[in-house]
């Protein structure tokens, strides 16, 4: 089992000194959003996007984080609320579990009965890969959610194709880019899943369109004005949490469901992401 680098260890701690700081001024100023659920609906701009998938709905969630902090009647909430909502494709970006892979014990009965017309697709993240990657595979599969590690499928919509792929989570070193992207066919329409958005850093054997990833929490403590103290990345906050059109890709960062410790999230909502793709720039 692979641990965070030290550099990421010191990073947390300070993290944890400045979060502590924050604890009063957020009791105070109503920055408390540890379960302030949001869903949050947003138009994503994909060029490459065929004619037929045109508006397409996908459901991004992340970061469920099911252990001591994040309990049973918190994530049952989750997903009857995202169960309730209209979409095409469900797209699941890791970290099912926390602390021990008893936590991936109750993941099938929350995560069953999503009914995505279009399948619902999952990679795992790093605290999956350190508690229990077998367990939480083998949870998510009798949910009917397909894992990809390090691999893709095509989805056809009126004989026009979209690559839905996913690479195997970067933090615990189990990524393969080149086999996660084998067999797409050049130049069409790629939806990849990444843990988390360190994978913007990596050359590409070949393009992809949209990337979908979690990890950062969004920063779990920002903030009053929304900006991030901290994320664990080597990207640092630039890529915590939103829409970023880059040059290559559009690149869809989830502020997740969950939380890590320190357990409380300050002026950073969790959120439900229900993604439009459009052709065109909805902006």
């Amino acid at each position: 089992m692979k641990k965070p680098s030290n550099r990421f260890s010191t990073a947390r701690r300070r993290f944890l000194k400045l979060a502590a700081l924050t604890v009063g001024a957020t009791a105070v100023g109503g920055g408390w959003h540890a379960y302030d659920l949001q869903v949050t609906r947003k138009d994503v701009w994909v060029p490459a996007l065929p004619p037929a998938w045109e508006g397409t709905r996908l459901l991004h969630l992340s970061d469920m984080h099911r252990g001591p902090f994040v309990q049973d009647f918190y994530l049952e909430k989750v997903m009857e609320q995202a169960r309730g909502l209209s979409y095409d494709i469900v797209a699941l970006t890791g970290d099912f579990i926390a602390w021990s892979s008893e936590y991936a014990k109750g993941l099938q009965p929350l995560l069953s009965n999503l009914n995505a017309p279009l399948g619902a697709w999952a990679v795992l993240g790093n605290h999956d890969h350190y508690r229990g990657p077998r367990e939480v595979s083998r949870a998510l599969q009798s949910a009917g959610i397909n894992v990809l590690s390090n691999s893709s499928t095509r989805l056809q919509r009126n004989g026009q194709s979209l690559w839905i792929a996913g690479v195997d989570d970067m933090v615990t070193r189990h990524e393969d880019l080149k086999s996660a992207l084998k067999g797409v066919e050049p130049g069409v329409c790629t939806v990849l899943l990444s843990h988390t958005p360190d994978i913007v850093l990596r050359e590409t054997p070949q393009p992809y369109h949209l990337v979908l990833s979690g990890h950062t929490h969004g920063g779990q403590v920002c903030t009053p004005d929304g900006t991030p103290i901290y994320s664990a990345t080597s990207v640092g906050i630039m890529y915590a949490g939103g829409i970023y059109p880059l040059k290559q890709f559009t690149l869809v960062v989830s502020r997740g469901i969950g939380l890590v410790a320190p357990p409380f999230r300050a002026w950073c909502p969790p959120e439900i992401a229900l993604l439009r793709l459009r052709r065109r720039n909805p902006s």
